[in-house]
């Protein structure tokens, strides 16, 4: 499910002094696996933290901004794969070989990379192992994997935990930002943010054809992930009969019925 990264984050300026501190000192590790619960921000205190040590006068869509920097490799798992394909492993290789823009650091990033399989765990390790001082890893994953182990013994290994009480507060910034309407009285919440506001937009039905006008990147994604939940092995075909639908303007409600 698509959330997107907040230009602001909450409950981790700690952290973020402890890393900027070693990055100024010039003691800031390679490879760094950032680890933590299911949906308390650990890809976002990535986003933040390369942010700020670009040192980007930028403070709005900060991952945008950072996917279109060329010294920089973002990789997320597909919603509908299971696992990350061994050519996404490839690109990050052929990254590493490129020059780097004006002889700047290089960041590779990857987003829960519990996904990854075996082959592509050692395909990485001895990339890390062989890549140059100015190169950088930083990866996430949650506490529950298995396939980790050479992972966490050959990197800087940060466990990173959420105060509660910034729980509530960070679900309304989240709505607030994507003019999603939410009162904060309507919040009861003992799951991590995330998990919170996926579970959310996953169930939201009422407020569809509102969130279209306000955010239609956010809305088609919704979409996709509800189909994809609902037809399983036929996803493909019910997205693209979906997607001439949308494109011909056809009635939204009517499409939109199959998922209430």
């Amino acid at each position: 499910m698509y959330c997107k990264v907040l230009d602001n984050i909450i409950g981790y300026d700690k952290e973020l002094s402890f890393f900027l501190k070693l990055h100024k000192n010039n003691n800031l590790p390679n490879t760094i696996l950032f680890q933590g619960l299911d949906g308390i921000g650990k890809y976002t205190f990535v986003v933040h933290l390369i942010n700020l040590i670009l040192k980007n006068k930028s403070l709005t869509n900060l991952e945008e901004n950072l996917i279109n920097n060329h010294n920089i490799l973002i990789l997320k798992k597909k919603d509908s794969n299971k696992e990350f394909k061994f050519d996404e492993v490839k690109r990050v290789i052929n990254f590493c070989k490129l020059k780097s823009f004006n002889e700047e650091s290089k960041y590779i990033v990857i987003k829960n990379c519990n996904f990854l399989n075996k082959s592509s765990v050692n395909a990485l390790l001895k990339l890390t192992e062989e890549a140059k001082d100015n190169i950088y890893f930083f990866f996430t994953s949650h506490f529950l994997s298995n396939n980790l182990k050479t992972l966490e013994s050959r990197f800087f290994k940060k466990k990173l935990f959420l105060n509660y009480k910034f729980y509530k507060e960070i679900i309304i910034n989240y709505f607030k930002k994507n003019n999603i309407n939410i009162s904060d009285h309507n919040i009861v919440n003992d799951d991590t943010p995330g998990n919170y506001i996926r579970k959310y937009l996953f169930n939201l039905d009422g407020d569809l054809i509102n969130l279209k006008k306000n955010d239609e990147d956010l809305f088609y994604k919704i979409i996709s992930e509800k189909i994809i939940s609902k037809f399983k092995e036929d996803h493909v075909s019910i997205l693209k009969k979906i997607k001439i639908n949308l494109t011909l303007k056809n009635d939204i409600n009517n499409i939109l019925s199959e998922f209430k």
